[in-house]
């Protein structure tokens, strides 16, 4: 399922935040959003998972209007991961993760088997299965930050929206989450029986079950929470072999699958601050600046020198991975301009001109 967002803009205390900004998002695409500290990045993305109301503009699912939806509805096509997470209450992992399911559940609220091994074996795939019987609250940073991520898949969207799913990660998470994200967006979307079954497999150990929750997801809780259904599998996506993955390869590639009759994988649109993370994983990447799109395109079309230099205030190498062919990016400070040096004439002058006396005192 596509999203797009349509000349959206954004206004909060009389500033314009965001401005008349499109964003589109094919079916099984991974596309990034990147730009400096306090470019919109975040405000953008509230508005697509329905946490803020746009100014003007649309978000749209599959076609549909997001705002005009349902939260439930709403909830079932779509799941994010804000930048910001907190929690007063000391929830079990298990419980956060089970928060995921609840679009899925009756009015009741009651977590079926079904629910139970989607939770489990969304916190095996970030390997985070351990943790099931720890509360959130005694969590690193990192650890809170997987079982958010659990919580996400626990959800089996279509949409996935991320606001820098890569935070307080240690390298080796980083690479793992976004390899996962790809493989997700490369594996045709089945639903909940595909997941269902696939959760039973991949579930190896005990685990407390997902804990009932009596109340109607809120138009906030319900995005907040994330999950998708495929198994990992093989890309489907065409991939080139410098290891750059173009527009018109994953336009290829959901074509293809559509004429095929088979379903597209997981649509995700996340931030990112690492450029380089966003030019290995990403099909698509748009930068965002002053709160408008400057620039969208394929990571190697998009991450010039000359942009690097005016959107993020440093110079730029650009190689290729030794391995995989992919853009690499290497940083240095832009040279600052030398200091105006006053002249030799205007020194002396200053030397030999005469001063006031100064006032007789009485």
């Amino acid at each position: 399922m596509r999203i797009d967002i349509e000349n959206l803009s954004v206004d909060i205390a009389g500033a314009r935040l965001v401005a008349d900004a499109t964003v589109r998002v094919g079916s099984g695409q991974v596309v990034g959003l990147v730009g400096p500290n306090g470019s919109g990045k975040s405000t953008l993305l509230r508005c697509a998972y329905r946490a803020l109301r746009p100014s003007a503009g649309a978000v749209l699912l599959g076609g549909d209007d997001l705002h005009a939806m349902s939260p439930r509805e709403g909830a079932r096509r779509l799941a994010a991961l804000p930048q910001e997470s907190s929690s007063e209450f000391d929830f079990t992992v298990s419980e956060v993760v089970a928060m995921g399911r609840m679009p899925h559940q009756s009015a009741t609220g009651r977590a079926s088997d079904g629910d139970a091994r989607a939770c489990a074996a969304a916190l095996a795939r970030v390997s985070a299965g351990h943790l099931a019987g720890r509360g959130f609250l005694t969590l690193s940073g990192g650890e809170k930050q997987r079982v958010l991520i659990a919580r996400a898949l626990a959800q089996q969207p279509r949409i996935l929206i991320l606001d820098e799913p890569t935070n307080h990660l240690d390298i080796a998470q980083q690479l793992e989450v976004l390899a996962l994200l790809r493989a997700d967006a490369e594996t045709p979307h089945h639903g909940n029986a595909a997941t269902d079954a696939a959760a039973q497999v991949a579930a190896t150990g005990a685990t407390e079950p997902a804990a009932p929750g009596a109340t109607e997801p809120t138009a906030i809780g319900a995005t907040e929470a994330a999950a998708m259904g495929a198994t990992r599998a093989a890309a489907t996506g065409a991939t080139k072999a410098t290891g750059s993955r173009t527009t018109e390869a994953a336009e290829t590639a959901a074509t293809e699958a559509a004429a095929a009759g088979a379903p597209a994988g997981l649509t995700v649109l996340t931030a990112l601050h690492d450029l380089n993370l966003a030019a290995l994983h990403c099909d698509l990447l748009y930068v965002i600046a002053h709160g408008r799109i400057a620039a969208s395109g394929a990571p190697h079309d998009v991450l010039t020198p000359e942009l690097l230099a005016d959107i993020f205030q440093v110079r730029a190498h650009r190689v290729r991975h030794p391995e995989s062919g992919a853009l690499q990016l290497l940083f240095d400070r832009l040279p600052r301009p030398p200091a105006p040096r006053a002249s030799p004439n205007a020194a002396r002058l200053a030397s030999t001109t005469p001063t006031a006396p100064a006032a007789p005192t009485h």
